[in-house]
């Protein structure tokens, strides 16, 4: 432990370089921060638009920082940094409610492993908490359940708290759709340049790192474009390097996926720098029967129904949604169907609701809006349909979700001219694009002044029939498509969807052949290769799932792609083939591979059941496996080569008596307080040794000794931080990924010495 003198010394020395780092966040480019003065004060002298500036900073560790500037009266330092002679966060604040537009939100719920209920509640609640080291909250949920309206309205009410003085920090909403993670600083710059306030994204992380700024991006997993995944997953990680252990971040994805992969990545990051993160996941519930009824009981008083009316019109929106109950629960469709029948009395839903939608949405608009000077439609049903589609395929191909003005022109003249429509269509349709069915104004950074698909699952259709095309024709195209983005999963069941309604009026069966043709794209070398795979992977697995509704799915063959998460669920393969396939955490608890041969086929953290899975896989062993998640254990991962074997024969798969049993032979209770710790690092950076909630793993008797052998052999490094409270804690810092240090016992070829040598000294432990 540091003395107290050293440690007084320390903490003054570190606030000198803190003023100067953080001042020069909001100082005029090539200037410097002057700081001078005794090791209690410090009086800092730098220059903010222009002007020169000096303030005076008192320091004390029972007291905290408090400044003098411009005659004013003494300050704490976060008041400082955040009032109007800095970074004005009220001007913000003022800013973000002014560009909020008033919608109707009906209260969403969520669930966190701490607490459920309404989201804006629980999200308030964990922004709320202090937390010893930076707190990463994900925010996951399919597309359509409302992740959008949930943060925008949850920066709103805190725009509003801010305003008044109930809240001390703010949100600082940042539309991460179509942008890669690489370029995180210019969507921060994008977002505050579109607020007209005078703060720069230089200083997001200065006041993120303060408490009185929590940036929220919206749509983590469309951020991972050409950069890769690890450049971009970086991009986020070095940003929370940048906070030092504090500050919140407030992200969201729609798929859990991206969520391990974001722990992951961070996790390989934290082993070599600095940084200090626990991560809190949230998710989006789709409404409930209570909801939905909420949301119409609103919608009909706004509009002065009576209750009869209001009931029959309930009536018919429950009959529009008799084959999709499930959709009903997501409320993108739910409005949807609500606005339609408020316009069309005789809709009625059907089989596939979301290509009803898109033809009902397409005839209004072809009958009422889009017309010729003798108020003729412009366009046939499909030629509509094709022109939304050349849309998203060249949002795609930008890798945005919204279009300039340029492009929009582009994509008319070259639709007309193909189309062999008139030219006075081409100015009708850019004009009006705008006001079409299915877009908007875009309020991605791409499309400032052009257009954008009003809902994500619009733009997932239009994209979807592109895809199905390219998935059908000969040539690269297909290669050329699957390299350009993260394709979302919802994409990847509509392409599936496509395709086997094309047999079904084809009287035909195309699956191997498809099969094929990802496999082949998927071997072909490229800069964009490993995007190209998981894309492949996330088709085929679509493919696979449509074909096994409801049969077997028997004699396929599967090679080179990677299925990144998703599932198999309710699917049987029979006699099937997989050669150099990689599953990263995709759920097979409800698969049954039977009689099928395994060649190069690796498992990353699959999420087995020992009831209703079936791996009946020639040629899979342990070795192959890299980590496992048992649906009857919980959701934590086991790394353990014999938890494996044992899980793998329980599920059917040849796996020899003997696998998985090599290794030091390390006490039973000694590999459980290593499991435990080891799952603490799924969540978090660092583990701090004063955590209550791993109170019992340190209070056990063999602790100390595993502890000793941790440092001792460079498994984990010891560090003391400073907290939220009064005194510095102690941390472990992993070296290695945990599932490196687990899976190090068995002593593979290639097993990092460190860790080799740690397992057989944990071998002589007492029990």
């Amino acid at each position: 432990m540091l003395g107290a003198d050293v440690y007084m010394t320390d903490y003054f020395s570190y606030w000198n370089g803190r003023i100067r780092h953080d001042l020069a966040s909001f100082g005029d480019p090539g200037t410097s921060v002057d700081v001078d003065g005794s090791e209690r004060t410090f009086r800092a002298s730098w220059t903010m638009r222009s002007k020169p500036r000096e303030a005076t900073f008192s320091i004390s560790r029972d007291r905290g920082v408090w400044v003098n500037a411009n005659s004013a009266p003494r300050v704490p330092y976060s008041a400082f940094v955040s009032g109007p002679s800095m970074a004005d966060l009220r001007h913000v604040a003022q800013m973000i409610r002014s560009a909020q537009k008033t919608t109707l939100y009906i209260s969403t719920q969520a669930a966190s492993p701490s607490v459920s209920g309404p989201a804006i509640e629980v999200l308030t609640d964990l922004l709320a908490e202090e937390a010893d080291t930076t707190r990463v909250v994900m925010v996951t949920g399919g597309a359509g359940t409302g992740k959008t309206s949930v943060l925008r309205e949850l920066v709103r009410r805190h725009a509003d708290g801010y305003l008044s003085g109930r809240i001390s920090r703010l949100l600082l909403y940042v539309n991460a759709q179509g942008r890669p993670l690489a370029r995180l600083n210019e969507a921060l710059a994008t977002e505050l340049q579109d607020l007209r306030v005078g703060l720069t994204y230089h200083s997001v992380a200065v006041l993120a790192q303060i408490g009185v700024l929590v940036p929220v991006i919206d749509g983590f997993d469309e951020l991972l474009g050409v950069s890769g995944y690890d450049d971009a997953f970086s991009s986020l990680a070095g940003f929370i390097e940048q906070l030092d252990g504090e500050g919140q971040i407030l992200a969201s994805a729609r798929s859990t996926y991206y969520e391990e992969e974001f722990l992951e990545r961070a996790g390989r990051a934290s082993t070599t720098g600095d940084q200090a993160w626990s991560h809190v996941p949230v998710q989006i519930q789709e409404w409930s029967d209570e909801d939905q009824q909420d949301y119409l009981d609103r919608w009909t008083a706004e509009r002065g129904w009576s209750s009869s009316e209001s009931q029959a019109f309930g009536a018919r929106v429950t009959g529009a949604f008799k084959n999709q109950v499930d959709l009903a629960r997501k409320p993108v469709f739910f409005t949807r169907v609500v606005n339609l029948l408020q316009h069309d009395a005789s809709f009625s839903g059907g089989d596939d609701l979301l290509r009803t939608l898109v033809r009902e949405y397409s005839s209004r608009e072809l009958n009422e809006k889009l017309l010729d000077r003798q108020s003729r439609p412009l366009l046939t049903g499909m030629q509509f349909e094709d022109l939304m589609q050349e849309l998203a395929e060249e949002m795609w191909n930008q890798e945005t979700r919204g279009l300039d003005v340029a492009s929009i022109r582009f994509v008319a003249e070259y639709f007309v001219h193909d189309g062999g429509l008139p030219d006075a269509a081409r100015q009708v349709i850019v004009e009006r694009l705008p006001a079409m069915a299915f877009l908007g104004r875009g309020d991605a950074p791409s499309a400032r002044g052009g257009i954008a698909f009003e809902h994500e699952l619009f733009f997932f259709y239009f994209l979807a029939r592109t895809i199905a095309a390219r998935l059908d024709a000969e040539g690269g195209d297909l290669r050329v498509i699957l390299g350009r983005s993260a394709l979302p999963e919802e994409v990847a069941d509509r392409v599936a969807r496509e395709v086997a309604a094309s047999d079904a009026r084809a009287a035909g069966d195309r699956s191997q052949a498809r099969l094929d043709r990802l496999s082949k794209v998927a071997e072909q070398e490229s800069r964009r290769a490993a995007q190209v795979r998981e894309n492949a992977g996330l088709l085929a697995m679509a493919l696979v799932r449509e074909q096994g509704c409801g049969h077997v799915v028997e004699g396929c063959t599967l090679r080179s792609v990677v299925f990144p998460g998703s599932h198999l669920r309710n699917v049987t393969l029979k006699r099937c083939t997989l050669s150099d396939v990689v599953m990263r955490r995709t759920d097979l608890a409800e698969t049954r591979f039977v009689a099928c041969e395994a060649g190069g086929l690796q498992l990353y953290e699959p999420r087995v059941s020992r009831e209703s899975t079936r791996l009946e896989l020639t040629g899979l062993g342990v070795e192959d496996v890299a980590g496992i998640r048992v649906v009857e254990d919980g959701s934590d991962a086991h790394y353990q080569p014999s938890f494996i074997a044992e899980t793998l024969r329980s599920c059917g798969a040849p796996i020899a008596a003997d696998a998985g049993q090599k290794g030091p032979a390390v006490p039973d209770a000694v590999m459980e307080l290593m499991e435990r710790l080891m799952r603490a690092y799924h969540r978090t950076a660092l583990v701090c040794l004063q955590d209550d909630t791993l109170s019992s793993l340190f209070a056990d008797p063999r602790w100390p000794e595993l502890e000793r052998q941790l440092v001792a052999h460079g498994i984990m490094k010891m560090e003391e931080r400073a907290t939220s409270g009064p005194k510095r804690k102690e941390f472990l810092r992993p070296q290695f990924l945990p599932k490196q240090i687990l899976a190090g016992r068995a002593g593979r070829p290639g097993t990092e010495p460190e860790i080799r040598s740690f397992w057989e000294a944990l071998a002589t432990v007492a029990p």
